[in-house]
């Protein structure tokens, strides 16, 4: 596959996004890793929507920026597995309520990360193919939105605490096969291996992972 994403995303995208082709799904993470796999906050912005870069000059702007680090934070091949759904306009979007979609999204897509056939995790997002060219589409966060992010920005430093204060005593041997299949992309299966150890939830066993993944 062409690999778009080594160059500059002005020269890929042009003005918002790359022609959509037969196959939707494939030109949308082909951009969508072109936008985000530099961390260039400017590229990224670039591939937005327009009323989802507005909402960079609103109260939410502090969102929108966890939004970039959280695409930002693994790299995304341009051939990534993607599974990709049509929205109808009655289809109901995710976080309605708490987000505004002023720009409402066409397409649901659903991206593999990790090796082919061993991906541990997916990033769900939007698109919007608007004249031909695909955008991608964030919701803007609403005034219940911001409160609730409030509320769950302080319930994710008490549980950060808790991982880190759970990574501290585990046994050196556990760690180290959990690190062997983090390294090999098994995130499922370290947790298995830290709840199995330590007798604590695999849900709980799971944010332990993500810290020692650096996540």
């Amino acid at each position: 596959m062409n690999r778009l994403f080594v160059l500059p995303l002005a020269c890929v995208l042009g003005l918002y996004a790359i022609p959509a082709s037969a196959d939707a799904g494939r030109d949308f993470v082909t951009a969508f890793a072109a936008a985000v796999n530099g961390k260039n906050h400017a590229d990224w912005e670039a591939f937005l929507s327009p009323a989802s870069r507005a909402c960079l000059n609103g109260p939410g702007r502090e969102m929108v920026d966890m939004a970039f680090a959280g695409d930002t934070r693994e790299r995304v091949a341009p051939d990534s597995k993607v599974w990709v759904t049509p929205i109808g306009m009655q289809d109901v979007l995710i976080g309605e309520g708490m987000l505004a979609y002023p720009d409402r999204p066409t397409h649901y897509f659903q991206i593999d990360l990790g090796p082919p056939g061993r991906s541990t995790s997916s990033l769900v997002r939007y698109g919007r193919l608007q004249q031909g060219r695909w955008q991608y589409v964030l919701g803007c966060p609403t005034e219940a939105g911001l409160a609730q992010a409030k509320v769950a920005a302080g319930e994710r430093v008490v549980a950060e605490a808790d991982a880190r204060r759970r990574l501290k005593a585990l046994p050196p041997a556990v760690v180290a096969e959990a690190k062997r299949l983090i390294a090999e992309g098994r995130n499922i299966e370290a947790a298995r291996a830290v709840a199995k150890a330590s007798g604590i939830e695999l849900s709980v066993a799971y944010g332990v992972v993500q810290l020692m993944a650096g996540k």
